[in-house]
């Protein structure tokens, strides 16, 4: 009987082992800077990185960028609309601010964008979904 429990017991932390060391090795925070891989053809508007990471989507792996920028809300439309020039960008009015969001493939990548004016800058996240298929 206690053999029975050791060796269900080592499964269980062998299956957790593997599972976290799968999880951890698509779950990465890079803080205030560009993941290493990050594909060099994304652009990225200037401004300090507050968030980066790479992570794991429901259809794949990717990455997470979040840029507060000096640069006004239609500055950044202008910037990205000029870089991907294929983007439908989707203006969102409120009374509490403005929002823009917009969808592109650069090559195989799939590049989801969401721009928040916050008054004094600019919030613009970057979420980059890797290897997708362009859907018609």
């Amino acid at each position: 009987m206690k053999k029975k429990i050791v060796i269900s017991l080592s499964v269980l932390f062998l299956c957790l082992l593997g599972y976290f060391l799968y999880n951890g090795a698509n779950y990465r925070n890079y803080g205030k800077v560009l993941p290493p891989k990050f594909p060099k053809d994304i652009p990225v508007i200037e401004g300090q990185i507050t968030s980066s990471k790479k992570t794991l989507f429901d259809d794949g792996k990717g990455f997470v960028v979040d840029i507060d920028t000096k640069e006004g809300f239609h500055n950044v439309i202008d910037f990205y609309k000029s870089k991907l020039p294929d983007i439908d960008i989707k203006l969102i009015k409120s009374t509490e601010e403005n929002m823009a969001t917009g969808e592109a493939y650069i090559g195989k990548n799939l590049v989801i964008l969401e721009i928040v004016d916050k008054k004094n800058s600019t919030h613009v996240t970057l979420a980059v979904h890797l290897n997708q298929k362009k859907e018609f």
